[in-house]
């Protein structure tokens, strides 16, 4: 979905004598006027239910994730499942050897890309998570998500 209100361009920057090319954001709304998709993270990383509890470490480690989404064949529309760090670590530390869909946790807190960036800060108070799955109203799939530090980063005014 693409956000009028914060589009990139591509810029040419003459530094030391060369042209580089570099990707060029305006800043970030503030805190108050933004919404999710002004610090979401677009796009997830999904795995299949069978996923050994090693490789799901692994694609978190390599992707620099703290949750996967576990797909589900039966239709577009979830519940989706979602495997997190904590459920991975946890598991880990039972010894136990287990696949996404053991780990997985099904009716995970949901929001959309269009809502404010207060109301995932309450969402999130409320519901005890730290990341939220973010959804297409339309079609209802997940398209990426927001977490905390997402949120504190708007916060601080920082480059999303």
């Amino acid at each position: 979905m693409p956000d009028e209100r914060r589009e990139e361009s591509l810029v040419a920057v003459h530094e030391g004598g060369s042209v580089q090319s570099r990707l060029f954001r305006p800043p970030p709304p503030p805190f108050h006027e933004g919404v999710v998709a002004d610090a979401m993270r677009r796009g997830l990383i999904t795995c299949p239910p069978d996923t050994p509890l090693r490789v799901l470490a692994q694609m978190m480690a390599s992707h620099g994730v703290r949750c996967l989404v576990v797909r589900d064949e039966s239709g577009p529309r979830g519940p989706w499942t979602v495997v997190s760090d904590v459920d991975v670590a946890g598991a880990a530390a039972e010894g136990r050897s287990a696949v996404a869909s053991d780990l997985g946790t099904t009716g995970v807190a949901t929001i959309g890309p269009d809502a404010p960036l207060a109301e995932a800060a309450r969402l999130m108070s409320a519901e005890r998570v730290d990341s939220l799955l973010v959804v297409d109203p339309g079609s209802g799939r997940p398209v990426g998500a927001i977490s905390s530090l997402d949120l504190v980063r708007a916060v601080a005014g920082a480059e999303l």
